[in-house]
């Protein structure tokens, strides 16, 4: 009788997956994943962490339509900040997880943000690509913010602690709370992580509570310009000043856009004029299609005698 092999204690345990069962989306967010791998990405979360509950990408945001949600949280007078740099990009992987959790879909892989940021559900993203999705997701597992709290209670709201009032005047927490299984392919040792999202960001139960949400329908993310993270910002950014003017209960006063504004708001690297040409063009790709799907009815680029300054635009 052979003797059974045991790993050493050190040893981590290697959980294996076959490539043809990565976790993909469809369009309204359904997943195809087979019933029995999902069985077992739940039985290994169980065993290392706490058994996820919903489904693995199945519930989509309505009937219809799948829905990105995006908070934009006004950092500046909302007294958040951070303990280390916090970009754009970390902004945008963010809400992505947010339209995860609301739909009651906590396992993802970065390939799924991917999928979700530029509303594709194409198989294959380059390499590049999940590296940097990748690169900001472990950088926000290690963030904190430190939230000032001295304003937004009323002078007599306190809690007791050994018979002794105290009021709260700071609160400070992790950003994102994931977990992490690390599972190697069966065909050519491939290395994929699945996260699971823990608990919401508490940043997003301050923009919920401020009611400065928006959402719009993964069709709006579909422009036809080359997948960067640079475009998906963009096309993120703009979409949020669309529906500013869209939702006439905020009163938002459509002046147009500067590019000036979005140059700064993005941190865009404009240091010449060959980038700046290549933004403004991807900036039209992106209007044209919303004209041509009824999201707009009307926009102009206006100049300054040679030099253009601002996209003007009517909405639907």
């Amino acid at each position: 009788m052979s003797k059974k092999k045991i790993k050493p204690n050190n040893e981590p345990e290697e959980f294996y997956f076959n490539d043809d069962d990565l976790i993909i989306i469809d369009d309204c967010f359904n997943t195809n994943l087979p019933a029995e791998h999902k069985q077992n990405l739940t039985k290994l979360f169980s065993k290392l962490t706490v058994a996820p509950f919903g489904e693995i990408f199945a519930t989509p945001f309505n009937n219809e339509k799948t829905l990105i949600t995006y908070a934009k949280l006004d950092y500046v007078n909302s007294g958040v900040t951070f303990d280390r740099k916090f970009d754009e990009t970390h902004e945008l992987i963010l809400n992505s997880l947010y339209s995860f959790y609301r739909a009651e879909n906590i396992l993802f892989t970065s390939r799924n943000i991917l999928q979700h940021i530029f509303g594709n559900v194409a198989d294959h993203f380059q390499s590049e690509l999940v590296e940097i999705i990748e690169q900001h997701l472990d950088e926000l597992k290690y963030m904190r913010i430190s939230m000032d709290l001295k304003d937004k209670f009323g002078n007599d709201a306190h809690i007791k602690i050994h018979g002794e009032k105290y009021r709260p005047v700071e609160l400070e927490e992790s950003l994102l709370d994931v977990s992490i299984l690390k599972m190697k392919s069966a065909k050519n040792s491939k290395i994929i992580k699945v996260y699971r999202i823990n608990r919401l960001s508490p940043i997003f139960k301050y923009a919920e509570k401020l009611k400065q949400i928006t959402s719009w329908q993964t069709e709006l993310m579909k422009v036809p310009v080359r997948k960067t993270i640079q475009n998906a910002l963009l096309c993120s950014y703009l979409l949020v000043k669309i529906s500013l003017v869209k939702n006439s209960k905020n009163k938002y006063k459509n002046n147009g856009i500067l590019f000036t504004t979005i140059h700064e708001d993005l941190n865009l690297d404009v240091d010449n004029r060959n980038k700046v040409k290549n933004i403004r063009d991807n900036i039209r790709k992106m209007f044209d299609y919303w004209l041509k799907i009824g999201l707009i009815k009307s926009y102009r680029f206006e100049k300054h005698g040679t030099s253009f300054y601002k996209i003007s635009f009517t909405v639907a």
